[in-house]
């Protein structure tokens, strides 16, 4: 047979040669190739390998290729993170310091209380988030099922709620309009704050909205002894040091899972306050276990400190 071949092909094309295969010619990976890519993107790590193949004249798969299997780069999602504006990285940096080293120490034995406010839809659909559909092989699907309906202008109350480092959280304020500060005050701090506190020493660390610092407030802030953080001493604009933010996001997602929205202002206060029970006592102590760490990095290495510097 191996004879037949060679005469087969001498007949053919007048040569024994083997003919090339069809198709472009296998590139080489040559070590200036390599270079070439790693380069690229240590120069603009958010350059896409559809752009950088564009840029070296090879395929998107043989760069792939080269990128992560020769040379072991690897690709990470970018983090949402604040627009920090003028001066208020410095401001974040030094306020995180002053409070985990000298207002709050763990020495001094106060518990930092948070709180916070935050919007959910009435609508579980509403919410952002994936939203799954399975097929059975063979059946056919309600197209409303593959669906999630969404309006432009949705219904939403406004929740208040404190969490301690603890991981324990307040009963929640739940209202349909938006907040004042006389509102703040009577709801938030005199009927749920202040029996939330239960005469620990602690140390209040509000979030920068105007109404939290009103005379009326910081007045009645003193008048129950509760210790707060100034306006002029707070952080600002710094959720990744904020783990209430966290505990927003684990609510809405169980309350996402809800088929159908709740009647009215009275029975979502009463599913709200059952899940955020129910998160604190899951998830609650994870969600603060690094509450201290976090501050202390952004104290010594700035706001960016709690990233990972290796990714």
């Amino acid at each position: 047979m191996t004879v037949y071949r060679v005469l087969k092909r001498y007949q053919g094309r007048g040569n024994t040669l083997y003919q090339k295969p069809k198709g472009r010619p296998v590139s080489q990976c040559t070590e200036k190739l390599k270079v070439k890519v790693q380069k690229l993107f240590e120069k603009d790590p958010h350059l896409s390998e559809r752009a950088a193949a564009a840029r070296l004249g090879i395929s998107n798969s043989y760069l792939h290729h080269i990128k992560a299997k020769l040379l072991g780069i690897k690709t990470f999602t970018r983090k949402k993170f604040p627009n920090y504006q003028k001066d208020q990285a410095a401001r974040a940096k030094t306020a995180c310091r002053l409070i985990v080293e000298k207002v709050a120490p763990l020495k001094s034995g106060k518990t930092i209380v948070l709180d916070d406010e935050c919007y959910c839809a009435v609508d579980p659909n509403d919410i952002l988030g994936r939203k799954l559909y399975s097929v059975v092989p063979g059946k056919p699907v309600d197209p409303r099922k593959k669906i999630v309906p969404k309006r432009k202008f949705f219904k939403k109350y406004l929740i208040w709620q404190a969490i301690d480092e603890l991981g324990n959280v307040s009963k929640p304020f739940i209202s349909t309009g938006t907040m004042n500060a006389k509102v703040y005050k009577k709801e938030c701090i005199v009927k749920r704050l202040v029996p939330f506190i239960n005469n620990r020493k602690i140390l209040f660390w509000p979030d920068m909205a105007s109404c939290h610092y009103t005379s009326e407030v910081k007045a009645c802030l003193k008048s129950e002894s509760i210790e707060f953080v100034e306006k002029v001493r707070n952080a600002p604009n710094v959720p990744q040091a904020r783990p209430i933010e966290c505990f927003w996001a684990l609510c809405k997602r169980e309350y996402a899972k809800r088929q159908f929205p709740a009647k009215n202002l009275r029975a979502f206060a009463q599913i709200w306050s059952k899940i955020s029970s129910e998160v604190s006592k899951k998830h609650g102590q994870a969600i603060m276990a690094n509450f201290r760490k976090r501050l202390w990095q952004i104290g010594k290495k700035g706001v960016y400190g709690t990233l990972d510097t290796a990714k």
